[in-house]
């Protein structure tokens, strides 16, 4: 891929461009344009102003004297082959920014419209090899990089996500420190995990590319008229967010909040094995192990529930549970109720049509009706299993509970997520069912390998015992879940169903985008 940067023109009137960009906010989730500048956050002194002469006989009068001008060089610009994260690092390093988490300029370079840690995941190697002609270069003195008294006043004092959604909309995220005026022509290499390319490979490749296109074609005669930006920044905030469009950052941003699995961690019987307190067990085969059935009820209490699990509790690892991942605190502008009929997947006949075996057909078997409620704006906030019978053979069954937003709306169609490597076989009148509420059902893509950026003392869920449970053969215990890294970042649990694939028992879990409704006068303050 062949990137060009430049803006043909005037040049005394790109260098005036340039220099009046100095000082203005930016928001580095969006590629590097000058256009998409903010208002001005670092106050120029006006005051004490000189005239600068430039190449091509190019004068520009009243230039602070706090900004300076310096001539440009011409580079070849040539990367190892890094990983995402290094290559991230590095364009962060370019651009006077620390850590790793890619800029706006990054995902516009390599082509990356996902969330980065999937994006990360997904993604082999990254390179680069390029030209660069940096005319001259402008830079505010250091010591002149003082953030204006109405900025400071304007930052949120607590944590208010619509406010930081509107200051970020009016101010950005970083600060513009200096612009380099010139131009790049760079080819930009991504390298997927189905290449079989080793580094020295694709760095050849590339460098046999760049010099044939830079070398071969003269291409470095197309800058003598060309004009380009690059713009170093200073940040006056933290550090950057993986956030959506501005016009979601708001409900993004409420839900920036801790999350736990309930029951914690804490909750779980360590002690010694006890009898349990109910019979309810599942049977897949003759003389076949028995699989225990946790029933009693998981509540979160009123808050989004954004994830779920299969967990096999107990000393021995023999005790099917269900665990929620909610929220630890209710979003500002969320506000639920109980739904009228409180739990919307009672037993009925009409559920005698999902009966799954799981290995025998004489055995037990589990339930796969699609579980969700009828209204749109209803989300989960509790679950519990119930073993019932079905003649001879026990049954299986996920029980939901669902609480109402109160004025909201629907964003987009709910969404299903199928467990890694999931096959579509779990009854024709159930998968029906599930596709007629949520629209037609596309296969999946293949699930790349998370990103780890969980710090928690235990980020894959509980100990697990060194040795692999038995019973895990039959039951799948893949978290299910969605975070900030799945875009637009809010989702919340407005369904699930049991699937029987290969003979183990997995969970498939609804999705849903719901904001809120806020009052007139809210809106048009935000």
């Amino acid at each position: 891929m062949s990137k060009k940067v430049g803006v043909v023109g005037d040049a005394k009137a790109a260098a005036e461009l340039a220099i009046n960009a100095i000082g203005l906010g930016y928001d580095l989730a969006a590629d590097l344009k000058l256009k998409s500048c903010k208002t001005r956050l670092v106050p120029i002194d006006h005051h004490s102003l000189r005239t600068v002469d430039l190449p091509g006989r190019i004068t520009i009068p009243n230039v602070p004297k706090s900004i300076n001008c310096d001539k440009g060089e011409r580079t070849r610009l040539c990367s190892d082959v890094l990983s995402f994260q290094q290559m991230s690092e590095q364009f962060n390093q370019e651009l006077s920014l620390s850590g790793k988490i890619p800029t706006g300029h990054f995902n516009a370079a390599f082509e990356f419209t996902g969330a980065w840690q999937k994006d990360a995941a997904s993604t082999k190697s990254l390179a680069f090899d390029g030209v660069s002609i940096a005319l001259y270069n402008f830079a505010l003195e250091k010591t002149q990089v003082v953030l204006g008294d109405f900025v400071k006043q304007a930052v949120p004092s607590s944590w208010d996500p619509a406010a930081l959604a509107k200051f970020i909309n009016e101010f950005g995220t970083h600060v513009i420190v200096g612009v380099k005026i010139g131009g790049t022509d760079i080819i930009y290499a991504k390298q997927q995990y189905s290449s079989s390319l080793q580094p020295a490979e694709v760095q050849k490749t590339l460098r046999e590319m760049a010099d044939k296109l830079f070398i071969e074609q003269a291409g470095l005669n197309k800058f003598d008229d060309g004009l380009g930006f690059d713009i170093p920044s200073a940040s006056y905030s933290e550090s950057q967010v993986n956030k959506p469009q501005i016009d979601e950052l708001h409900q993004f941003l409420e839900f920036q909040l801790p999350r736990q699995w309930a029951p914690v961690f804490g909750e779980l019987a360590l002690g010694p094995e006890r009898k349990p307190r109910n019979s309810a067990s599942l049977q897949f085969s003759f003389m076949g192990p028995k699989l225990y059935v946790n029933t009693t009820p998981v509540d979160v209490g009123k808050k989004p529930v954004t994830g779920l699990r299969l967990y096999l509790e107990g000393k021995r690892s023999n005790c099917l549970a269900i665990h929620l991942q909610h929220l630890s605190s209710m979003p500002k502008t969320f506000q639920l109720e109980d739904e009228p009929n409180g739990n919307v997947s009672d037993v009925s006949l009409e559920e005698r049509k999902y009966y799954e075996k799981v290995q025998w057909k004489s055995f037990s078997h589990v339930c796969t009706v699609p579980v969700q409620s009828e209204d749109d704006t209803s989300i989960v906030t509790g679950a519990h299993f119930e073993v019932g019978e079905a003649g001879l053979k026990s049954v299986l069954f996920l029980r939901l509970h669902f609480s109402k937003v109160v004025n909201a709306t629907q964003v987009k169609a709910p969404q299903w997520d199928d467990p890694p490597g999931f096959t579509q076989k779990s009854g024709i009148i159930s998968t029906l069912i599930s596709t007629h509420f949520s629209g037609p059902q596309k296969p999946p893509p293949p699930r790349p390998s998370d990103v780890n950026i969980n710090s928690a003392l235990y980020p894959a869920g509980p100990p697990v015992p060194t040795q692999t449970p038995k019973l895990l053969r039959f039951v799948d215990t893949t978290e299910m879940t969605r975070g900030p890294q799945d875009l637009p970042g809010y989702w919340v649990v407005s369904g699930a169903r049991l699937v029987v694939d290969k003979g183990k028992i997995s969970l498939k879990v609804r999705y849903s985008l719901l904001t809120a409704i806020l009052p007139d006068e809210e809106v048009a303050g935000y």
